[in-house]
């Protein structure tokens, strides 16, 4: 990736912005650790309507998704270049959007060694520190999962080798201090989908899903941890929601199962209609029809809202119950499964790709000496 200037010598995007949908009441579970991937994904979708991710509930009208158009030109309140490096000259990444208008970034010591938090804000460009990340000794896995609510930031660290591995849960607050260790716990083994795959903050709780252990929670001020019972196998996609198989579950669709720990409420792939699943969420899951480039958008209750182009198409979570994204060799799309419309970026860098968990609220991009971050919670 080419080097970038200081953030003073890169111009803000000064466009005001719409205002944003409230994140999930409960807690936004991002999990939004972007890990750098080579993968091919998605082409073009089409057209439901309005739906919650958080409510479970949709209703979509069927039509042929309409062609791409430039994302600058669709939707610019959602849009946001983003410097590489801090004016130090250290190189950051985005992770996800704390709020309407500011980006958490993590500056990296090394590969996914993040040792700084800071916020980028999409109006003014300015940059601010929340703050240092400090590793217990015999750190071995690295800073991850970052997601945030309820006026937090959270995410995870271990230390140990092999089976022997601890995990340790922080937080810290958006508007900065010094990040608390709210508990450790064993670290069972990884599953397909990893280690710590998903986080979420609730009013009073703190929760991750581990390995094929199923899902943990603990007071958000510290204690010891509660297993979730009934979660075994499961991974946190949307809180109250959980499922499987995880979002990096191998050539599988990630969720095609799930269900709703709050409630109960369990929603399975076996009303979906013949084929293979690609995509899934809360209430929608795209599925690829055997021999042939086409594909549906199915609701949970198998019922078909409209077929869609897959070329190249990739097993990855359906963000937020609605988005899905492809990097082609010339281009970057963002689809949006709800309204049928797609959003082109130009003059990528096609040598890197970032895959972001189920829970993650950005599509990441790098451009040039910039990142390209989506905020998806600004699409309506």
């Amino acid at each position: 990736m080419a080097d970038t200037p200081d953030y003073a010598q890169v111009q803000p995007n000064r466009r005001s912005k719409r205002s944003r949908r409230t994140t999930l009441t409960a807690a936004v579970a991002s999990g939004v650790a972007v890990a750098a991937i080579v993968t091919v994904t998605i082409s073009v979708l089409s057209k439901p309507e309005t739906s919650s991710a958080g409510s479970g509930t949709a209703s979509v009208s069927s039509a042929r998704a309409s062609a791409p158009e430039p994302i600058e030109n669709l939707w610019p309140a959602a849009v946001h270049e983003v410097p590489a490096k801090l004016p130090d000259g250290r190189k950051v990444r985005p992770r996800l959007m704390v709020d309407a208008t500011k980006v958490l970034l993590t500056a990296e010591a090394g590969f996914e060694k993040a040792n700084g938090l800071y916020t980028y804000d999409v109006n003014s460009g300015e940059v601010a520190k929340l703050a240092d990340i400090t590793l217990p000794a015999g750190t071995t896995l690295f800073p991850d999962g970052f997601t945030a609510g309820q006026g937090r930031v959270a995410w995870w660290t271990a230390r140990g080798a092999a089976d022997k591995r601890t995990a340790d849960i922080w937080t810290v607050p958006t508007t900065g201090g010094k990040p608390q260790l709210v508990t450790s716990a064993p670290l069972p083994p990884a599953s397909s989908a990893g280690f710590v795959t998903g986080i979420a903050i609730t009013p009073d709780r703190l929760a991750w899903s581990a390995g094929n252990e199923g899902v943990f929670t603990v007071d958000i001020n510290g204690g010891q941890p509660q297993p979730v019972d009934g979660t075994q196998g499961q991974h946190i996609l949307n809180w109250p929601w959980v499922g499987s198989p995880g979002t990096f579950g191998g050539n599988e669709a990630p969720f095609q199962s799930v269900m709703n720990i709050e409630t109960g409420e369990k929603r399975a792939r076996t009303a979906l209609k013949p084929g293979s699943p690609v995509a899934c969420g809360i209430t929608l899951c795209v599925t690829h029809l055997d021999r042939s480039a086409a594909a549906q958008v199915q609701g949970r209750d198998g019922r078909t809202r409209h077929e869609m182009d897959v070329t190249g198409v990739a097993p990855q979570p359906l963000q937020q119950d609605r988005f899905l994204s492809a990097q082609l060799p010339d281009r970057a799309i963002v689809h949006d499964v709800r309204s049928g419309v797609s959003a082109e970026i130009r003059g990528i860098d096609t040598r890197t790709r970032y895959r972001a968990p189920a829970g993650s609220n950005i599509a990441l991009f790098s451009r040039g000496d910039k990142f390209v971050v989506v905020d998806l919670t600004a699409i309506h």
